[in-house]
């Protein structure tokens, strides 16, 4: 089923969602993005959430090369749309062993999964979606799962009042100015 929605997301024609959301102009390489994190998201009931995260962190693919904030060094740098570190790409395949046996012949080395995590939008986002599915086990509400996608769940849990993290209302800011009208048009156009 999930092969169905991504294939129907590319058939489609983009001009039909050649329209201005929030203020931006989304590309036809965002929206096919936002439709892809739509359907692998609504696997996790975190279709929006992984939306506007994605669109957050790199607004749906529009910054260059993949590759977030390099001056913590090499294991400690983020990755492609989701933006997604190496340690945190390995615990989600821990938790969900079948994205890796999915993508990788054996277990991948630091070098195999970053070029994963760049260069496979899919991969990228089944990650980011899994860690989100994940991290909603070990928070206690929306708020808390946002902050702990950007700080982590130690920096989240270090923080008095979550809700007050500059993260969260940009996420929100995203969520409610862009991802919901683009949805409403999108899913409007679907069916």
């Amino acid at each position: 089923m999930i092969r169905f929605f991504l294939a129907l997301m590319v058939l489609l024609p983009s001009m039909v969602f050649g329209n201005v959301f929030g203020g931006y102009k989304l590309t036809d390489s965002q929206q096919r993005l936002l439709s892809m994190a739509y359907v692998i998201g609504k696997q996790y009931d975190l279709a929006e959430t992984t939306q506007a995260i994605l669109f957050q962190e790199t607004l749906a693919g529009a910054f260059g090369d993949g590759i977030g904030d390099k001056s913590n060094g090499h294991l400690k740098e983020s990755y492609g749309v989701m933006q997604i570190k190496l340690a945190t790409a390995r615990w989600v395949m821990w938790k969900k062993p079948h994205l890796m046996h999915e993508f990788f012949d054996s277990y991948p080395n630091d070098y195999e999964l970053r070029d994963r995590l760049i260069n496979d939008n899919s991969f990228n986002i089944r990650i980011g979606a899994a860690n989100l599915y994940i991290l909603r086990q070990y928070t206690n509400n929306w708020v808390e799962l946002v902050v702990a996608y950007n700080t982590g769940l130690g920096g989240m849990r270090t923080l008095p009042e979550p809700r007050s993290h500059h993260y969260y209302s940009l996420v929100v800011s995203k969520l409610l100015n862009v991802i919901r009208p683009y949805n409403k048009h999108w899913l409007g156009q679907l069916f």
